[in-house]
């Protein structure tokens, strides 16, 4: 699953990557009728009939014959710092996102392909952080994607990629809704995920506030010695306006306004209302003429009114601002940090143009998907929680849909954030000076996401695989070495990380050369560590380590500790000829010595040996009739996909032998 090139398979004269392999096999057992369930089995037990499958989410199968082909997972070494450091500088595969998926970059929701050094990522710990650096490589295979409730567009990712996750326990009894206790949380691989598993999405904590903007900044314009902005060619109509624009809640609140119902056109700046709203009416053109000293015109035609304000300068500051196109209005990234108070204002404005009060719920609307996973984050600053939908443009477009009397049409997809959750109404309720009358019918809400210690967590409400070829991506960030996969916090790729260091990968076989070339790519010095004279990957492999002037080979040589402090700082290794440590400093290690089996669920089932692979005879019998064994699982000396095809294809045999034996004798 994580190996870039095989080239060692027969028929793949020109190569092809690991998950390209699995895909083929699995398109050619489907082939002849072969069928695939996506599911984790937690046990397998004998019955009188034959054998039970168990699942993890209860579902459970009868089958006479059992095949155990569960391969292994990645070796870990056990010394001293390496648990301690894992994901701080200690690695052991690579992991990735598909090109168009999002992550929440400065400026909000970004397709990680798009994603730049130097550009900032939502981390953890709610801060934004450097990218240091970015990698992509060919993929072929089944993704993850993962639902969850509230932030419902899915999440596509490779499924060793970590993912920041926790459990929830309720409690028991009429209260059971109020008595929750949640686990610490830990990194799970997403293919691990399961249905009801919580995963974390950060709430940014940084304020800072700006007082004022220069508008001289921003726009090209001549500025008079009174502070007065001006066209660089005017005419006798032109108007001017303060060069200094204070950012006060009251700019705040017409930023709002225009996110929602304003548009720009040529020199025309104008907000939409019904003609009955006319107290966002009045305010708005109070807006307009106290901020920047322009006299309003209000149009009405229909039952719209447009206030309107003539000034090139005006809508120059608001498009280099906040975008001219509703589908791409956008909020400037430093006003995600501004005081709660200011953008308070932002989300009143907001709602009083493309906002209204349901029976039971708020509900905010735009076609700008940028727009709205900024809201997003905005809103989870005040403890509320929206849930964002999203309608297809096309599937909105089978309807006739009327505003007083317009009919209208959809060229862009829409968004909903709805506020349904009882605390985050009352929230609302707050921030939009309004009573919602749910408040005083319901007695009590139950929550189905929480917000605990600065973060969101999410309920994982499916977990699928779907079928990708192309190429993934991921990038390296600096100090946490995270990012935001859209909704939840996944871990980050540490090889970009290590540009310019030092790194040690360990091992001998074709995963530690792939480590090792891949790090030349990036890192100061590449060292491998193996503790014979000679690595036993493949020749071609060998060759391309052995020719690169970056990677160093340290031969009889075994990592006995890992040492540093928030994140890994040095090694210290011991040659196993001369039994002479040596201390090394050294910012990166990369585990590459093998694998072990995956075989705890079968233990008191069938016989293990001591490493736990599965004992089998030369038929790939086990010591239980009707189970069978291939592959890695029971492979501990070979292991390549030659001689595990090799041995599926016996077992598979076998096993077809037996159910006939069992059918005759019956």
């Amino acid at each position: 699953m994580n190996t870039t090139e095989v080239e060692n398979y027969p028929g793949s004269v020109d190569g092809i990557t690991g998950p390209e392999l699995i895909s083929v096999m699995e398109k050619q057992a489907k082939k002849f009728g072969t069928e695939v369930i996506n599911d984790e089995v937690s046990e397998v037990k004998k019955t009188s009939k034959g054998f039970e499958i168990n699942y993890g989410d209860g579902k459970k199968e009868e089958s006479l014959a059992v095949i155990i082909s569960t391969g292994s997972s990645y070796r870990h070494l056990g010394v001293p710092g390496e648990e301690e450091f894992s994901a701080k500088g200690v690695s052991y595969c690579a992991v990735c996102l598909p090109p168009d998926e999002a992550v929440i970059g400065n400026s909000s929701v970004k397709h990680i392909s798009s994603i730049k050094e130097k550009q900032e990522v939502l981390t953890h710990d709610g801060s934004f952080q450097e990218v240091v650096g970015t990698t992509k490589r060919k993929f072929k295979g089944d993704l993850v994607k993962i639902k969850t409730r509230y932030f419902t567009e899915p999440v596509l990712l490779t499924k060793n990629h970590p993912v920041m996750s926790s459990t929830l326990a309720r409690g028991s009894g009429a209260n059971y809704w109020k008595d929750t206790s949640f686990s610490n949380p830990i990194w799970v691989k997403a293919g691990a995920l399961k249905k009801g598993d919580l995963v974390h999405y950060p709430i940014i904590k940084k304020t800072q506030d700006i007082k004022n903007l220069l508008l001289s900044d921003l726009v090209n314009v001549r500025v008079d010695n009174k502070g007065l902005a001006h066209n660089l060619s005017e005419t006798h109509t032109s108007k001017s306006i303060p060069n200094k624009i204070p950012l006060t809640k009251s700019f705040m609140r017409l930023v709002g306004y225009y996110l929602s119902e304003g548009s720009i056109f040529k020199h025309s700046f104008a907000l939409y209302f019904s003609k009955k709203e006319k107290e966002y009416i009045k305010d708005a053109s109070n807006l307009i003429r106290n901020i920047f000293g322009l006299e309003p015109r209000l149009i009405i035609k229909d039952n719209v009114c447009k206030v309107v304000a003539y000034s090139y300068l005006l809508c120059n500051f608001f498009e280099s601002l906040f975008s001219k196109k509703s589908f791409a209005k956008k909020l400037p990234h430093w006003m995600l940090h501004l005081p709660l108070a200011k953008q308070r204002e932002i989300i009143k404005g907001f709602y009083r143009g493309d906002g209204c009060m349901r029976e039971k719920d708020y509900v905010l609307v735009s076609n700008s998907r940028q727009l709205v996973y900024q809201f997003r984050d905005i809103l989870l600053r005040f403890g509320i929680l929206p849930s964002i939908t999203r309608r297809n443009k096309d599937q909105l477009n089978k309807k006739d849909h009327f505003i007083d009397g317009r009919k209208i049409s959809f060229r862009h997809d829409k968004y909903h954030m709805v506020v349904k959750n009882g605390d985050s109404i009352r929230l609302m309720d707050q921030v939009l000076g309004e009573k919602h009358n749910i408040l005083t019918k319901r007695i009590r809400s139950n929550s189905f996401a929480w917000i605990r210690n600065n973060y969101v967590l999410l309920p994982v409400t499916s977990v699928e695989s779907e079928s990708y070829g192309g190429y993934v991506h991921n990038i390296a960030v600096k100090k946490n070495n995270t990012y935001v996969a859209k909704n939840f916090i996944v871990h980050n790729c540490d090889a970009p990380f290590f540009k310019d260091k030092k790194t040690l990968v360990v091992g001998g076989g074709d995963s530690a050369m792939e480590e090792a070339l891949a790090l030349e790519k990036f890192a100061k010095e590449v060292y491998i560590s193996h503790r014979r004279d000679e690595f036993r990957a493949t020749k071609i492999m060998q060759d391309r380590v052995l020719k690169s002037k970056k990677i160093k080979p340290l031969w009889n040589t075994e990592l006995k500790e890992i040492t540093g402090d928030t994140t890994v700082k040095g090694v210290t290794l011991i040659n196993n000829k001369t039994n002479k440590e040596q201390k090394m400093a050294m910012e990166g290690v990369f585990i590459a010595i093998g694998a072990v089996p995956n075989t705890n669920f079968l233990k008191g089932l069938i016989k293990l040996d001591d490493k736990g692979y599965i004992v089998t005879d030369r038929n790939r019998h086990t010591n239980v009739a009707g189970i069978f064994a291939a592959g890695d699982v029971q492979d501990y000396l070979y292991r390549q996909a030659i001689t595990s095809a090799g041995s599926g294809c016996e077992a598979a045999l076998e096993a077809q032998r037996y159910v006939e034996e069992l059918n005759a004798e019956q």
